[in-house]
C-alpha cells in the first residue's frame, strides 16, 4: 500500500488538477465561474466516499462472513442515505449546482478507482 501512496497519490492529484483547470476554462467560457466550489465539493465528497468504503472492506477482513456481509450492507445504505440526502438538498438550491457537484463526484471517483485498478493488476503481475 506504500507504493500505492508514493507513487498513485501524486498521479491521482496531477490527474485531477489538470481536469479542474478544464473545468474552469469551460466555466469562464459559459461565465458560470462561481460553480468552481461546488466542482472542488464533489472531489471531496468522492475522496470521503471512496476512503470509507475502504476502510469498511477493511474492517470487513477480519470479521466473520456474516457480520462483514451485515456491516457492508449497513454501510452502503447509509453512505447512499447521505449521499441522496446532499443530492435532494442540492436539487432544491439549483439544478446547475447539482450537475457540477455530480460531475465532480463521480469524475473524481472514476479517477480515484481506475488508478486503484491500476495499482491492483500491477501488483499482481
Amino acid at each position: 500500500m506504500q507504493h500505492f501512496k508514493t507513487f498513485y497519490i501524486p498521479n491521482i492529484v496531477k490527474e485531477l488538477s489538470i481536469a479542474t483547470i478544464f473545468f474552469i476554462v469551460i466555466f469562464y467560457i459559459k461565465e458560470i465561474l462561481i460553480l468552481t466550489p461546488l466542482l472542488l465539493l464533489g472531489y471531496v465528497g468522492a475522496v470521503c466516499y471512496f476512503f470509507m468504503t475502504a476502510e469498511r472492506l477493511k474492517k470487513a477482513v477480519g470479521q466473520n462472513t456474516k457480520s462483514a456481509k451485515k456491516g457492508s450492507r449497513i454501510g452502503s445504505v447509509l453512505r447512499s442515505v447521505v449521499l441522496f440526502l446532499s443530492l435532494a438538498l442540492a436539487i432544491k438550491i439549483s439544478k446547475l449546482a447539482l450537475i457540477v457537484f455530480v460531475i465532480g463526484f463521480f469524475f473524481c471517483y472514476g479517477v480515484i478507482l481506475f488508478n486503484m485498478i491500476l495499482f491492483s493488476y500491477r501488483e499482481v503481475k
